[in-house]
């Protein structure tokens, strides 16, 4: 789970993963993963952090257990 109730609309602040009233989502080969907010008038674009893209985009300070 991730992300929050957050209206940009209402209070002009942008919350990083903030929706109000998701409407879709979709995931791609990549695992990048797509989240239409309709209410807040605006997609997120979100890197899913699986163990095969940390081994080939190595995080500084993060380590695989």
């Amino acid at each position: 789970t991730f992300g929050a109730r957050a209206s940009v609309v209402l209070t002009g602040r942008n919350v990083p993963y903030g929706f109000l009233i998701p409407q879709g989502i979709d995931i791609d080969a990549n695992n990048v993963i797509y989240v239409v907010d309709s209410m807040n008038k605006r997609f997120h674009v979100i890197q899913y952090l699986s163990d095969d893209f940390i081994r080939k985009n190595p995080i500084p300070g993060f380590e695989l257990k």
